[in-house]
């Protein structure tokens, strides 16, 4: 476990200096050791390693590591939402719009400023994808917005808007510009 910590450490350094090689092979040494870690120490590595796999732009290998430590905790939320993130960043729209959903669904989900970002994601993906976000979710985000903090909340507004803006859905980019003034 030590090892690994290490390794991810290292990677970092690698990362952080411009070093992509390295920083890949401390990565792939620091993935042999992980199942030594206690559970909440490797989860805690394979967060941050999932996130130097971003960095290094192979979310691939980001995407595979979470979904590894996924199947050895299925209902872990952090986990769940990691996986989201990354399926968003990686552009694959389907898997990350299913596994906001499933975030939304968990039992653990209370968090109003997480529900929001899972449905501001949500409402983003539909938007890339050409389409209008379902009543249902728009609705949800607009309940969980009169929770969270009027910053937070302006700013998913805003994201959403640009994000249906760039995809040259101008409709839906003036029904979200409404939304931000009128908030």
């Amino acid at each position: 476990c030590q090892r690994s910590r290490a390794h991810v450490g290292i990677a970092r350094i690698y990362a952080g200096s411009q070093n992509p090689e390295r920083a890949t092979l401390a990565l792939q040494n620091a993935h042999t050791g992980f199942l030594a870690c206690d559970s909440d120490v490797r989860k805690e590595q394979v967060m941050r390693a999932a996130d130097l796999w971003l960095e290094l732009h192979q979310e691939s290998r980001a995407i595979e590591l979470i979904q590894y430590e996924l199947n050895l905790e299925p209902d872990d939320l952090k986990l769940m939402s990691k996986l989201a993130d990354l399926y968003f960043t990686a552009g694959l729209w389907d898997q990350a719009r299913t596994e906001y959903t499933r975030c939304l669904n968990h039992v653990e989900a209370s968090d109003p400023s997480l529900e929001a970002t899972w449905l501001s994601a949500i409402i983003q993906t539909e938007g890339i994808e050409g389409k209008s976000a379902p009543d249902s979710v728009v609705a949800a985000f607009a309940k969980v917005a009169e929770i969270i903090p009027r910053t937070e909340a302006q700013a998913h507004r805003e994201q959403i808007q640009l994000t249906f803006a760039l995809e040259g859905q101008h409709a839906q980019a003036l029904i979200w510009a409404h939304e931000c003034v009128t908030h």
